[in-house]
């Protein structure tokens, strides 16, 4: 069992370059960069879908809507048909969820201190929980309808490396049938702010992969596997 191989089959994923996989492939191809925004001094990529075109929680869950969910939300929609397949063959307590994210809903809260600082209150209708780093995996599946193992990992940038390690060692150690496992990270001060006083950040386009390359461009974006032990059918 430690040693089955394990199988991304689907990917559902959004990004600065479009909002599903086919037109971040035909963007890339062409060199697309007019997701890449140019902002106070820096260039960052930013998903070209207004907040109120990605799609909100259910209602029953609107205290965890923030644009971090709603772009795990957006990359979950195209393959949400396998993973109901999953539920289905394995039932709902043998399908877990690893979720990576460095941001979670901190957007938010940053948007919330601001308001408090010019208003002395918060603005109506703020809740702490969608800024909390382990509130996504959770928020996650009870959208999915899963009942296994989820958690959130979060180690800066190796958090989208650890979670596919995670996940196959639910796999593997025959803790689950079925795992989404994926991540998402929305644009923030914070992350900005800390490329920024590393001196790593840059108005223009870094061209990275070339030795030439001057910097980096932060940006935003989800994207999600279902991996299983077998194949794609």
């Amino acid at each position: 069992m430690n040693n089955a191989p394990v199988f991304l089959n689907f990917l559902g994923m959004v990004n600065a370059l479009g909002p599903d996989t086919a037109a971040i492939a035909s963007r890339q191809e062409a060199g697309d960069v007019s997701g890449m925004t140019p902002d106070q001094g820096r260039m960052f990529g930013r998903v070209a879908i207004a907040d109120g075109a990605l799609a909100a929680p259910p209602a029953r869950l609107a205290a965890w809507d923030c644009r971090n969910n709603r772009l795990a939300l957006a990359a979950l929609a195209p393959i949400l048909p396998q993973i109901h397949v999953a539920l289905e063959r394995h039932g709902k307590q043998r399908v877990g969820l690893v979720f990576g994210t460095s941001t979670s809903g901190i957007a938010a809260g940053e948007k919330a201190v601001n308001h408090f600082g010019k208003h002395g209150a918060l603005p109506a209708g703020y809740d702490y929980r969608p800024q909390e780093i382990g509130s996504g995996a959770g928020f996650l599946a009870d959208c999915l309808g899963l009942a296994g193992p989820a958690y959130t990992i979060s180690t800066a940038c190796t958090s989208s490396a650890k979670v596919f390690a995670a996940a196959r060692r639910l796999l593997r150690l025959g803790v689950c049938d079925a795992v989404v496992v994926g991540g998402a990270d929305s644009l923030c001060d914070m992350t900005l702010g800390g490329f920024g006083v590393l001196e790593l950040t840059r108005a223009t386009l870094t061209n990275p992969m070339s030795r030439n390359r001057n910097g980096i461009n932060i940006g935003e974006g989800a994207a999600f596997f279902l991996m299983t032990r077998e194949p794609a059918r």
